[in-house]
């Protein structure tokens, strides 16, 4: 997905990719789980956002839940999403309550912790009702939650009981991937 993203919007990528994009534009198969552990700076964000696109405009993906630290990167991934997708000519719709974009009839979540995952669906017009089924952590940690374990292993016992489960029952197995920087040692 690195030369999607280049190929449509060239400014948004670096001049030259790097040896550890490729592996960050690299989709995962049904219940595959990828961790993705990089710099800061290293356009991980910028590269998964084109994922996400690419994703949805090859029907790679029925429908995605982007989970994030804070409702501002939300509300940013949103923006960029409208943005580069109007840009490759793609079909888009920003629905600010509904904390989703929808990409060429693909929905995407862009959701926090805070937010409710349980039960996401979207109902396409012919009156298929579609779930998630991949999930992409985003660089969840912030300096307070990475402070103690406890905190961490809240997160992560919140990943376990609502995130993973969002794609319902009789569903295949999500595609997971997971972004991030270790802030401490007790970063998981």
């Amino acid at each position: 997905a690195p030369w999607w993203l280049k190929r449509g919007t060239p400014e948004t990528g670096p001049a030259r990719f790097a040896d550890y994009h490729h592996p960050l534009g690299r989709w995962p198969e049904p219940g595959e789980r990828q961790a993705r552990v990089v710099f800061r700076g290293a356009a991980k964000s910028t590269m998964t956002t084109g994922l996400v696109l690419w994703a949805c405009d090859t029907e790679r993906t029925r429908g995605i839940v982007w989970v994030r630290a804070i409702e501002s990167d939300c509300i940013g991934d949103r923006e960029a999403m409208q943005r580069l997708a109007r840009r490759r000519g793609l079909p888009v719709e920003v629905r600010a309550r509904e904390q989703m974009v929808v990409v060429r009839g693909v929905p995407v979540w862009t959701k926090t912790p805070r937010g409710a995952v349980r039960g996401l669906r979207h109902t396409l017009p012919d009156g298929t009702v579609v779930r998630p089924d991949t999930v992409i952590v985003d660089d969840l940690e912030t300096r307070d939650t990475a402070r103690s374990a406890e905190q961490t292993d809240r997160l992560q016992r919140w990943m376990m009981a609502d995130l993973f489960g969002t794609a319902g029952h009789n569903a295949p197995p999500l595609r997971v991937i997971m972004l991030g920087t270790p802030i401490t040692p007790t970063s998981r």
